[in-house]
């Protein structure tokens, strides 16, 4: 390593005295850190085929490819692949391979894959794949996938983020661990979904087991989220239930949506229940925002075997091993809601 950082720094300065030069391409670009290198103090006029630099380089384009320890700073285009151990910066667009332990910033558009350990940030228009450990922003785009946050304009293809998606108008599908926002998506895929276009209802609830819940669902034309919060009279239990429905039959006064849900309740003491299950509601609309449903459900059921949820049930199959139960069972749900 010491040799090679040697060498570069000798190759540097038998370049400085020839700083005047300003040819538009070169082959190669090779240096420590701007203005340590090939190319000296004219680098950020000079495009290059290969850059390497130990630590950051400066260029006017990219074509081919280009390494650096720590940055790159191309103040025009970059094409072929851009390998930084921290952030590569393109001052205008990006038509290839960027790849960067923190950040990928684009100053306009960009086309092809950018993958960054923090973020990607394109000002304008993103064609291809986004992957960032925390958040991706961009205008409109193709592929976004982040562990946090996935932030765009129009999107026709997909969002997949670890906590929350924001777009415009999607034609595709949102995926999120919590949220999604958009004026008009059909396919959200998360707990809320605040859509413009869209559906959200607060509504009351009531199950086999005696669970009431206080309900919101939300979504688009065609999927929906569910969370419930809630209590259960029998066992004195607090409740909790999650999940993602579709809009199978849509008319004027009446809907038929599916549902798979989780719900979980607990005395947070000694019994513990979940169940998981699909469930059919067929719904009456009754005022212009007012719906009455009930459906069967199809469920599968987890707890303690002494749980007091247990007595007196038919179940389908059942299992038991050490205080572990496991069961199915044919359900119900019904209830009423409100369009907000």
């Amino acid at each position: 390593m010491k040799k090679l950082i040697t060498s570069l720094v000798v190759m540097a300065a038998i370049h400085f005295p020839s700083f005047g030069q300003t040819d538009s391409l070169r082959k190669v670009h090779a240096g420590f850190i701007y203005p340590v290198s090939s190319n000296g103090r004219n680098a950020a006029q000079i495009s290059n085929d290969f850059s390497l630099h130990l630590l950051s380089g400066v260029s006017k384009n990219e074509n081919v490819l280009s390494i650096a320890g720590i940055s790159h700073h191309i103040k025009q285009d970059a094409r072929g692949v851009q390998l930084a151990g921290l952030i590569n910066q393109v001052g205008d667009s990006a038509h290839g391979v960027q790849l960067a332990g923190l950040i990928n910033h684009i100053g306009n558009s960009a086309q092809g894959a950018r993958v960054a350990g923090l973020g990607n940030f394109i000002r304008h228009e993103a064609k291809g794949l986004q992957l960032a450990g925390l958040t991706n922003i961009s205008g409109n785009t193709e592929l976004q996938i982040s562990g946090l946050l996935n932030v765009a304009g129009d999107v026709h293809g997909l969002q997949i983020a670890g906590l929350v998606n924001k777009a415009r108008n999607v034609k595709g599908v949102q995926l999120a661990g919590l949220i999604n926002l958009a004026e008009s998506s059909d396919y959200p895929i998360g707990i809320i979904n605040v859509i413009k276009n869209g559906k959200q209802a607060i509504g009351l609830s009531y199950d086999e087991t005696g669970t009431g819940l206080v309900t919101y669902r939300s979504g688009g034309r065609v999927l929906y989220g569910l969370i419930g919060l809630g209590y259960n009279l029998n066992a004195d239990y607090y409740g909790l239930e999650t999940g993602i429905g579709a809009h199978i039959i849509k008319r004027e006064h009446f809907l038929l949506n599916g549902e798979t849900f989780s719900q979980w309740l607990t005395d947070f003491s000694d019994f513990s229940y979940n169940k998981h299950g699909i469930r059919l509601l067929p719904t009456l609309r009754i005022a212009n925002r007012l719906e009455i449903f009930a459906g069967p459900a199809l469920n599968v059921t987890q707890s303690d075997a002494g749980n007091p949820l247990f007595r007196d049930k038919k179940y389908l199959w059942k299992k038991e091993k050490g205080s572990c139960f496991t069961g199915m069972s044919i359900g119900y749900t019904g209830g009423i809601q409100v369009s907000i």
